[in-house]
């Protein structure tokens, strides 16, 4: 187990809402969780998520629509020695049947076409009712039971934080080529060939995902139909044939694209190689260096195939807003056409 501190910004001024965490867990992912159901419990829909690991080796999270933003950042012996815990008795172990219904509650699929500027994720399905994957009340429990087993809420980020340093800077975006990519793959996701095979489709939607966003490879997994665990289905990109062939598998809820499928949301990580723990494992299985990665669930209505996940950012490693929203789309449609 590691320690973490989670710190979130407030998105008023002066910062009445800002919170900062301390947080006893396994994975980093747990973290970002805990970021993303504080968001959340703030009025903050969180739909996809940009993630970005500073030379610090902090990571920096920014929802894609509204802007908030939050930090993850593991702590070292002297972080916590200088932590302030609030008197309030907010220390306490997680209730594991409490922190169970979360996990069940949070994980949700895509029930509705999604678009630009407008939620991703519903809240109707539990990840129990996705397709292919098998989840209960003790398998939940379990997956909370590896997340977060102490949380202590701080009375203030144990380092200062300037304001405006957690986060993505602004950046200028041509609005005609963002208009342009969009419109390319609106026109375009109706073409897959009438008869095309299952793999056919996926080589299709996955050609276009990598002409639409400068990438240098891109993968489809499908989740296995009679477990959690996801599979290569379609590769491209160097070692393409190896992948395949090699038969990796990733374990049902681990790594990025278990993230991206358990908490129904898209995610960009970008500038990886500063730190490998935040995608080790598939990456080194592969024999693939990986700079960023962008993966959105194959889903409708309740039902999950798999995800489609993309890998290392051409011109630059930061994956767009409006891409990210353009490969939710294509991976939407997707799953409409293996449900038809």
């Amino acid at each position: 187990m590691s320690h973490y501190e989670l710190f979130i910004p407030s998105s008023v001024s002066p910062p009445a809402s800002e919170k900062a965490f301390q947080l006893e867990t396994s994975h980093w992912m747990a973290a970002v969780r805990m970021g993303m159901g504080e968001l959340e419990g703030q009025g903050s829909a969180v739909q996809n998520i940009l993630a970005d690991i500073h030379s610090d080796g902090s990571l920096h999270v920014t929802e894609a629509r509204t802007g908030r933003v939050f930090r993850v950042r593991v702590l070292v012996d002297e972080d916590l020695k200088r932590a302030r815990p609030k008197s309030a008795p907010y220390q306490k172990r997680l209730d594991p049947a409490v922190m169970a219904a979360s996990v069940m509650s949070a994980s949700s699929s895509i029930s509705s076409l999604p678009s630009v500027g407008l939620p991703y994720r519903s809240t109707a399905t539990p990840f129990a009712q996705m397709e292919g994957v098998r989840t209960d009340a003790s398998t939940a429990q379990g997956h909370a039971q590896r997340s977060i087993s102490h949380i202590v809420e701080l009375e203030t980020p144990i380092r200062p934080v300037s304001s405006g340093t957690i986060g993505r800077a602004g950046r200028s975006i041509n609005k005609s080529e963002e208009i342009d990519v969009f419109a390319d793959a609106f026109e375009r996701v109706v073409e897959v060939p009438s008869g095309a095979t299952a793999e056919e489709a996926l080589y299709f939607f996955l050609d276009l995902a990598i002409k639409e966003i400068p990438v240098a490879a891109g993968s489809i997994m499908r989740a296995d139909s009679a477990s959690s665990d996801l599979r290569f289905a379609a590769v491209r990109g160097p070692r393409a044939k190896q992948i395949l062939e090699s038969e990796v598998v990733v374990t049902g809820g681990e790594g990025i694209v278990g993230f991206c499928l358990r908490e129904s949301v898209s995610v960009a990580l970008s500038d990886i190689q500063i730190d490998n723990r935040f995608h080790p494992g598939i990456t080194e299985s592969m024999r693939v260096e990986v700079a960023s990665v962008l993966c959105a669930p194959i889903a409708n209505n309740g039902r999950v195939f798999g995800c489609i996940e993309l890998i290392n950012r051409q011109k630059s490693p930061e994956f767009q807003k409006y891409e990210m929203g353009v490969l939710s789309y294509i991976a939407h449609r997707l799953a409409l056409h293996l449900a038809a």
